[in-house]
């Protein structure tokens, strides 16, 4: 869901979303019209460790093909 000059666009999952639970579409409504904080999200530092060790044994894959 977002707002583009004064039209509210919404997806497929913003319909699905509504069917669930209307309250959360007033909550995502009010972070389209930035009247609320959108959810912070958690990063979890292991996964962040992990995702670095893969991306560098992919970096030096491509490096030892070449």
């Amino acid at each position: 869901m977002k707002l583009s000059g004064t039209t509210l666009e919404l997806s497929a999952t913003d319909l699905s979303n509504f069917l669930g639970c209307r309250h959360r579409t007033a909550l995502d409504m009010g972070v389209a019209q930035g009247a609320r904080e959108g959810p912070r999200t958690f990063v979890d530092p292991l996964l962040q460790i992990l995702f670095d060790r893969g991306n560098e044994h992919e970096r030096l894959y491509v490096e030892s093909t070449k």
